[in-house]
């Protein structure tokens, strides 16, 4: 069974669905917050994939060597340009910390091509990069831990912990979804020497329909 975020198709499936129950395209787009529907498609295109529940991938063509963009993952001042101010013993067993956000042990480091971070409260993050064909690819992995839960600092008024993560225990939350798709849109902008506006609020939105459709219908 396809649901939504299992590829960009069922994704841009589950966002025209949506569209048809909301008066057409546009208005979802503007519901939303994207500019027009083609900044949806282009949203759905570049969108996370769950592997499975606990699992998700984003993926970026470069247009940059591998040599060229390992700095901005291995390199504290170039990480905090596009993820979290970092301190870290870079080898592997070495610690991190990814200030006021997560903390653990680098679990494998191979120089220039994968960084894999293990979080203390458990779950994994791999960053990593892949050469086929002569083009770049860096992958983002991130894995839940099976028992992992929304914080109580992240819930809003009104929210619960099963509002903000409907697949249950150890499965992404729509907040932890739009922060790496910013995270790695703004690393694609920074490598290619460009900018990107930070989407983060609309992302949100966008995630948390997508969730609900994939595990409530």
């Amino acid at each position: 069974m396809n649901r939504p975020l299992d590829s960009a198709r069922t994704t841009l499936d589950c966002l025209r669905t949506a569209a048809r129950e909301r008066n057409g395209r546009e208005e979802l787009a503007q519901n939303i917050g994207f500019d027009g529907w083609q900044e949806a498609e282009r949203f759905a295109r570049h969108a996370g994939v769950l592997i499975d529940d606990n699992t998700v991938a984003f993926r970026r063509q470069l247009s940059v060597s591998r040599a060229d963009a390992w700095p901005f993952i291995s390199q504290p001042a170039e990480l905090a340009k596009w993820h979290i101010p970092t301190e870290w013993d870079f080898r592997e067993g070495g610690r991190f910390e990814f200030k006021n956000a997560w903390s653990g042990t680098i679990e494998t480091l191979r120089p220039g091509w994968m960084i894999k971070f293990r979080a203390d409260e458990g779950g994994s993050t791999t960053f990593e990069f892949t050469v086929s064909e002569y083009v770049t690819e860096f992958v983002l992995t991130d894995f839940m831990g099976p028992d992992v839960v929304v914080p109580e600092h992240v819930l809003g008024d009104g929210d619960t912990v099963e509002s903000q993560q409907p697949g249950g225990p150890g499965s992404h939350w729509h907040g932890v979804l739009s922060g790496w798709h910013c995270g790695v849109d703004a690393f694609e902008a920074l490598v290619d020497g460009s900018t990107t506006a930070m989407h983060y609020d609309k992302y949100d939105s966008v995630y948390e329909l997508l969730l609900n459709a994939r595990y409530r219908g």
